[in-house]
């Protein structure tokens, strides 16, 4: 099949075919995620780029800006929206699996690679994203890069693949500490800051906790609710 042929073909794997999007400012200073997508929207609004030119552009940023934009609206105050956990969970799940297996980018099926995506829509992503990342950003920078490259980097992606499937689960005030974490995760990736990884590790353990000690007080509270009723 087509879709195994891409992920299985060696040259997706190989560092030859990483994204070479130039991402360096001439001082030498990386690009940030907000001002890589306010330059990918500028122009026409009409005008469209194809999915598959995004995640070029992005460059080795591709995996971690992915994790990110599925994870921030777990991390928002928003008010209670029917399976949004769920639903930003399993794309987490696709693409934390493909970092867990060492993909140099995201694998995007080819019907969804090809689709278009309106420069005006991009810009309005840049906007309501650089009201939360911009300040982020500028606390990020390459450090401990080892704790971001090669094996660190593919536990990062298990970890995320492990909070992913804790996000999908339908525990009530379960999703957002889990979605904290990954979002941290994923800027770690982004930015090659080891130090964000640590911390996003440190609240990967606190999710696993706070999930856990809510599951198990759910079932306790089941439990006893079931005696009164059986009495």
């Amino acid at each position: 099949m087509q879709w195994q042929h891409d992920l299985t073909d060696p040259k997706r794997l190989s560092s030859d075919s990483a994204p070479q999007q130039n991402q360096s400012q001439p001082n030498g200073r990386r690009l940030r995620i907000t001002e890589i997508l306010s330059e990918l929207s500028q122009g026409d609004p009409e005008d469209t780029l194809k999915l598959d030119e995004v995640n070029r552009q992005l460059g080795d940023r591709a995996f971690g800006v992915v994790l990110l934009i599925f994870s921030l609206p777990n991390c928002l105050p928003l008010p209670g929206i029917p399976g949004l956990s769920f639903i930003t969970g399993l794309p987490v799940i696709f693409f934390a699996a493909q970092l867990t297996l060492g993909l140099r980018a995201p694998y995007v099926p080819k019907w969804l690679r090809n689709k278009n995506l309106k420069k005006g829509q991009l810009a309005k992503l840049a906007a309501m994203s650089g009201r939360y990342l911009h300040w982020i950003e500028r606390g990020l920078k390459p450090r401990l890069v080892t704790l971001v490259s090669g094996i660190p980097e593919r536990l990062i992606g298990l970890v995320s693949l492990c909070l992913a499937i804790l996000l999908s689960l339908p525990v009530p005030m379960g999703n957002m500490l889990p979605g904290i974490a990954l979002a941290v995760l994923a800027l770690a990736i982004s930015g090659r800051d080891g130090v964000f990884a640590i911390f996003g590790y440190i609240l990967s353990i606190a999710a696993v906790a706070w999930v856990a000690f809510l599951f198990w007080g759910g079932l306790e509270i089941l439990n006893r609710l079931w005696r009164l009723v059986a009495a």
